[in-house]
């Protein structure tokens, strides 16, 4: 066929399925899913008002985001609003929006988060969710009220990160693509990790991970066995162990999700008494997050690796000195969740500080300090 518009039209329609089957096929990080996205995003540039325009960008971010590759997400994030405003297109508006609510989650700016996937959701049109599932494989208007659950759950805002939640699901349900409810059920599940809900995150990660088996979509049924591996941390610290593990063994390119995994591992590996890999899990995953940039669950590491300071004998002060981290960058991130769960930690140790001074006239015997909390 000769060069031209048909020839182009043809090649994206192409490039744009080719992207969304790689990243089943071969996991979102995947050279092939990049290769598909930049090519289409090549061709688009001579077609400014095809309608995959800004589909095609959203499809590509999701490539950067599962490597953690933030600066290659930030300047497409960038790129793709300044385009969205000069033409005004909502569902270029929408998807822009919805990319920098995702980049601000990512840093621990839960605050800016929110206030983007409000910006979202205002530019979502009544044919948003036919467009987005037929131009990308996504859909728009199941990803806008997850989007807003991650930044309330983060802000401590439970009430409204459940109403966020059901709602996405409800949307997922009612949609045609079995994959968008597999992606719904995962995110869910990791919402009920934030708040350290872990009977209903392995509930919505299990159900996640059935389906996915179901339907051959091997991936998510793998990222469901790590969320349901955080989930028995505190029921069944050997399991979860075992299956975190092995689900990051398996997903090696995707570093976006191993800092928070890596944080619910070395939970598991405490409780067996496993002190070293503990340790080791803690400071691999807050190794990657300064790397990385993704900052998300840094609080979160900094508390668990207080509980495994503890357990080394390293010391009260240098576990209240954790302890006060991890209240500092939840503070600053704007996380009342995290913020609230180390903060509760710090004053228990204080409290058992403070006890044992006053009994200094006992046999001598260390009082252990308790471990992080379930809640």
């Amino acid at each position: 066929m000769e060069p031209g518009a048909e020839r182009d039209r043809l090649e994206l329609d192409l490039q744009v399925g080719r992207g969304s089957a790689c990243a089943v096929a071969y996991r979102y990080p995947a050279n092939e899913s990049e290769k598909a996205w930049l090519r289409a995003i090549n061709l688009l540039r001579n077609h400014p008002d095809d309608p995959r325009y800004f589909w095609a960008r959203r499809g590509l971010s999701t490539v950067y985001s599962a490597r953690a590759d933030l600066v290659a997400y930030a300047a497409l994030a960038q790129e793709t609003m300044e385009r969205a405003k000069q033409s005004g297109d909502p569902a270029g508006l929408c998807v822009a929006h919805v990319m920098f609510a995702n980049l601000c989650v990512y840093t621990g700016k839960f605050a800016s988060a929110e206030q983007e996937i409000l910006e979202a959701a205002r530019h979502v049109r009544a044919d948003s969710r036919h467009e987005s599932s037929r131009l990308s494989g996504a859909d728009i208007t199941v990803q806008v009220p997850v989007g807003r659950m991650h930044a309330l759950s983060f802000r401590g805002d439970r009430a409204g990160a459940e109403w966020s939640m059901k709602e996405g699901l409800r949307l997922a349900e009612e949609q045609p693509q079995v994959g968008v409810l597999i992606w719904a059920l995962f995110w869910a599940s990791f919402r009920c990790l934030i708040e350290r809900d872990l009977e209903r995150a392995g509930a919505l990660a299990g159900r996640a991970m059935a389906v996915a088996s179901e339907q051959g979509f091997g991936f998510w049924a793998t990222a469901g066995q790590a969320s349901q591996g955080a989930a028995l941390v505190i029921a069944d610290p050997s399991r979860a162990a075992a299956l975190i593990g092995d689900a990051l063994a398996k997903l090696q390119g995707l570093l976006t999700w191993h800092p928070h995994f890596l944080c619910f591992e070395a939970e598991a590996l405490l409780g067996l008494g496993r002190i070293v890999e503990a340790r080791g899990a803690c400071d691999r995953a807050l190794a990657l997050s300064a790397s990385t940039g993704v900052t998300w669950w840094d609080a979160e590491l900094h508390r668990i690796r207080a509980a495994v300071i503890r357990a080394e004998n390293g010391g009260e002060p240098a576990v209240r000195e954790e302890l006060a981290s991890a209240v500092a960058i939840a503070e600053q991130q704007g996380s009342e969740t995290f913020r609230r769960r180390a903060a509760a930690d710090l004053s228990a140790t204080h409290a058992v500080v403070k006890r044992l001074s006053r009994n200094d006239s006992s046999d001598g015997s260390p009082e252990l300090l308790p471990l992080p909390r379930a809640c």
